[in-house]
């Protein structure tokens, strides 16, 4: 095979010559003149043809092949079965970017796609994923989506690695697979539901209660150690954007993860909140921390900040001011009026019960 170097050692002679760049059509067409054109050859019906390519060093070797369509493909000397493939993406790129909820992923995997585990990962079809999403439908819309796409992040990264030579995700529609796709969800927890929420005891209580408090994701809320925590300044991650996030934490907060939480599964607390609040979802909590603080008249971007996400490029680029401050206030306005909220309705409901005493 041609490299640049090859290339650039190889000298005109009186005529013009070929160099083959191994066992492809591509050749290298070298002339008197010391200039070098790439030329596909070609044969058809008994008859020999030439295309040029395109001229070196213009045109680099690699570029030629690409071209041509003559680019070696590397192929595993040990095909892997789909469940090695998935095992090293999981550990590759889920478990460091999602410490604690990368297992709820490896469940959708191991759960969902026995049919595919012990199969060569180069030989599975589109039709067979296709079948397994459609399987993964009695589950509800929902969870068909996310699995479609754990399937096409993990054959992207496939490819990439040239682990396949066709992605048998990449021709799948969502149209195709019928997947109803939900509308984000609206959910907002009233003033009797945080209530309930709020008097949850351990071990789910505690940690829900932290995450009403610092409007943090379910799963950052597992991943929280004391330790983590610095001049009331929490540090975790990496976050869902794949950063570290710094977050000031109240008092009741920081009380909260100094005496820390059991942890259960996901389906635990899921199921424990369902019974408490029916309809409400763990991670409708961060969403009404959020509304509530914009409420009490939080600006957006500090919201945003306290929420981890991701500014847009150019303010990314060119503001950079210290958010801190503004955060801790506007988490400590936030702690005030959710204590008063919980507290308010423990209020009214005794006065209710003193009042059936009465009367009675």
């Amino acid at each position: 095979m041609l490299t640049e170097k090859s290339i650039q050692s190889i000298k005109p002679e009186a005529r013009v010559r070929y160099v083959a760049d191994g066992r492809t059509g591509l050749r290298l067409r070298v002339y008197p003149s010391g200039a070098k054109k790439w030329v596909l050859r070609t044969e058809a019906a008994g008859r020999t043809r030439e295309k040029v390519i395109g001229e070196w060093p213009q045109m680099p070797v690699a570029e030629a092949r690409r071209r041509s369509g003559t680019m070696p493909r590397h192929v595993p000397a040990a095909p892997l079965t789909f469940r090695q493939a998935a095992e090293r993406w999981h550990s590759e790129r889920i478990v460091p970017r999602y410490r604690v909820s990368a297992s709820i992923v490896w469940r959708y995997i191991e759960r969902d796609c026995t049919d595919l585990l012990n199969k060569r990962l180069d030989a599975v079809t589109r039709a067979q994923l296709v079948g397994v999403i459609d399987r993964k439908k009695a589950d509800g819309h929902n969870a068909a989506a996310k699995l479609t796409r754990l399937l096409d992040r993990m054959f992207r990264w496939a490819a990439a690695h040239e682990l396949v030579a066709v992605n048998p995700m990449s021709k799948i529609e969502w149209r195709d697979l019928e997947i109803d796709r939900a509308e984000p969800r609206d959910r907002l927890a009233s003033d009797d539901e945080l209530r309930a929420v709020w008097d949850l005891p351990a071990p789910h209580g505690p940690m829900l209660r932290f995450v009403l408090l610092t409007a943090c994701r379910v799963g950052e809320a597992r991943g929280a150690l004391a330790d983590q925590v610095a001049d009331s300044i929490w540090t975790h991650g990496p976050t869902k954007n794949g950063k570290m996030h710094s977050l000031p934490l109240t008092k009741t907060a920081a009380q909260l993860l100094t005496a820390g939480w059991e942890l259960r599964s996901p389906e635990a607390l899921y199921q424990v909140m369902q019974r408490a609040v029916p309809g409400l979802r763990p991670h409708d909590l961060r969403r009404t921390a959020a509304t509530r603080m914009r409420q009490l008249g939080v600006s957006s971007d500090v919201i945003d900040s306290i929420l981890n996400h991701t500014a847009p490029k150019l303010q990314r680029t060119y503001q950079l001011p210290d958010m801190m401050p503004a955060m801790r206030e506007a988490l400590t306005l936030w702690e005030k009026d959710l204590l008063r909220r919980v507290a308010q309705r423990a209020a009214t409901r005794r006065t209710g019960l003193e009042r059936t005493r009465s009367v009675a």
